[in-house]
């Protein structure tokens, strides 16, 4: 480096930082994800080892049933313990309390204490660090995370309980978390905070699986229109695809601009194919990124033929072969042998 000279020198250091700046930054996103994760994987665990553990299955429930409501029929004022446990045993109905408590709506209510409290106690001390450092962005469903996060970052440091003001809460709180989240009280909806967090945490993770979110200044969770060639809208380029498809006697044609906006899509949403415009068109639609740890570009595909859904992957290949990939899948469909083979 030292034997270049100054204009050289501090080109290449520039090169190097912008590198190094973006391997810290997928590097931290890759935290990031293990971080969310983790604390799912961490209540489960502790559900395990708590409460599953004690759980014995019951069986023949309609039997017991039975002997219970034939108990309480005969004798409605009397006492439970002269009642009830004379017919079923005492045991019986702590394995069934501990058996309804492993499933089912008690078993998601316990779970989602467990997990806010986990994170709340000690992942939730992550959060600052992400927002500062990191920017995401998103231009489709997934826009209410993104609002979601910059409230989050409003009141870092503060100490509120529940939000002071209105937040996203569609496509930010599923429906099983919404009991856990809003909490009504005096006739007015109040939004918990460490669990609207939690549910804003996981729907990122999702997002940034499917690159549905990017973050800037990475490479492997960049915007995903960025995975395409630079110049894919050079006619060779559209042309080569066009002659793949030809060798398989099927005509190819790119959508436009208009049939995309009609169609609901953009840059980064893997839209599901609509009805073709005649029996014999079929419409593909899917994703393309490049994944360095292969390395090689994967592909993920849908298409609609006669009313039947289909959908394959592809990875580890090039350019070509992951578009060839798509002419064999539909050739494959509409010629009757089956479904796209799996690579």
């Amino acid at each position: 480096m030292r034997a270049h000279p100054a204009h050289i020198r501090h080109g290449l250091l520039a090169c190097f930082l912008h590198l190094r700046t973006v391997e810290v930054t997928d590097d931290t996103v890759r935290m990031l994800l293990e971080v969310i994760r983790r604390i799912e994987t961490q209540t489960e665990k502790h559900l395990r080892r708590e409460l599953l553990q004690d759980v014995t299955r019951v069986a023949g429930k309609i039997q017991i049933l039975f002997r219970v409501a034939e108990a309480v029929v005969e004798a409605p004022e009397g006492i439970i313990r002269d009642v009830l446990f004379p017919r079923v045993n005492e045991a019986i109905f702590r394995d069934l309390t501990a058996e309804a408590k492993a499933s089912g709506p008690q078993y998601r209510i316990w779970a989602q204490y467990v997990m806010r409290q986990k994170f709340t106690r000690h992942y939730r001390r992550m959060l600052p660090l992400v927002l500062e450092h990191l920017t995401f962005r998103s231009e489709n469903r997934f826009q209410p995370v993104i609002e979601a996060l910059a409230v989050i970052k409003r009141y870092l440091g503060t100490k509120y309980q529940y939000f002071p003001e209105a937040v996203p809460v569609e496509g930010v709180v599923p429906p099983s978390w919404r009991d856990a989240v809003l909490e009504h009280q005096d006739g007015h909806i109040r939004i918990h905070r460490q669990s609207y967090e939690l549910c804003v945490l996981r729907q990122l993770e999702r997002a940034l699986k499917c690159k549905e979110i990017w973050v800037e200044g990475a490479y492997a969770f960049r915007r995903s229109s960025q995975d395409l060639p630079v110049h894919w809208e050079n006619a060779d380029q559209r042309a080569a695809f066009a002659n793949v498809a030809g060798e398989y006697g099927m005509a190819f044609r790119m959508p436009t601009d208009s049939e995309l906006a009609a169609w609901g899509v953009t840059a980064g949403s893997f839209p599901i194919p609509r009805a073709a415009a005649s029996p014999d068109q079929v419409l593909v639609a899917g994703t393309l990124a490049f994944d360095e740890a292969l390395p090689g570009w994967v592909g993920s595909w849908r298409m609609r033929w006669r009313d039947v859904d289909y959908a394959w992957r592809i990875g580890g290949v090039n350019f070509d072969e992951a578009f060839r990939d798509i002419v064999r899948g539909v050739a494959r469909v509409a010629s009757g042998h089956g479904a796209p083979a799996a690579p």
